[in-house]
């Protein structure tokens, strides 16, 4: 919590990737609550440098220039990078063309810029970390600077599932991606998670009752409840289903 404006010190970590559009459209949306410290990027949905440049991309487009963008992890710790193109399309947003705008990456050492910020933060303030891909800059932030963690308020991830798989019947995508990272950071922090099929579980806000009454951001997002997945740029409805049965 910020202390002088009474808002949510938030870091999201993400690989956009569609539903991480969504995630930060979201957050510019939701500023009067939020305090975006920063974006880290880890390769996932798509390469590194797709990912990077998305996240740029969509951070300026969503009115937060103001916001760093860092580079990450550009693989997991272990094992190669396996992109989800069928998913997300070769350019990880579901080939929507987003203008060039310009801004560019704060730091190619992402862990420790994000070690150095949360450090910054005045004593009794603390971050929320938000991660909606593979969890291997986490992994690595918790590994390399252990002391970071008394910063930390709680880690809220996009991971796993009860009731099975979207990558295999029993794998999540963003656990499968790096499932070493995602155990060091299972035992790093106290976590928030929500799962794959809660992510199926859309709420509209007060007063709307659908996608197009929401508007903005070209009526992409919808509200989901603590994390936003929308996969309406790239498929259309029905496939949209048949992905989430």
């Amino acid at each position: 919590m910020n202390d002088k404006n009474n808002k949510i010190n938030i870091w999201i970590d993400c690989d956009p990737g569609i539903d991480d559009a969504v995630a930060l459209a979201m957050t510019a949306a939701s500023r009067d609550a939020l305090h975006l410290l920063g974006v880290s990027t880890v390769a996932g949905n798509q390469t590194s440098d797709r990912v990077t440049g998305n996240a740029l991309k969509l951070t300026a487009f969503f009115g937060m220039d103001d916001v760093p963008v860092v580079r990450g992890a550009r693989g997991p710790l272990v094992r190669p990078v396996e992109p989800a193109e069928d998913i997300h399309g070769a350019d990880g947003l579901g080939n929507c063309a987003l203008p060039e705008m310009g801004k560019n990456v704060t730091s190619e050492s992402g862990i420790f810029y994000m070690y150095t910020r949360m450090m910054a933060l005045p004593d009794g303030e603390r971050v929320t970390l938000v991660p909606t891909g593979p969890l291997t800059n986490i992994a690595l932030l918790l590994r390399t600077f252990p002391e970071v963690k008394k910063k930390i308020a709680r880690i809220v991830l996009v991971g796993g599932s009860s009731s099975g798989g979207n990558v295999t019947p029993a794998a999540e995508f963003n656990i499968w991606a790096d499932p070493e990272a995602a155990q060091i950071a299972a035992n790093g922090l106290e976590g928030q998670e929500y799962e794959l099929d809660e992510n199926g579980q859309m709420v509209y806000p007060e007063g709307k009752s659908s996608m197009s009454e929401l508007g903005w951001a070209a009526s992409s997002m919808a509200y989901w409840p603590n994390v936003m997945l929308c996969k309406t740029w790239y498929y259309e409805p029905e496939d949209v289903y048949d992905q989430m049965k």
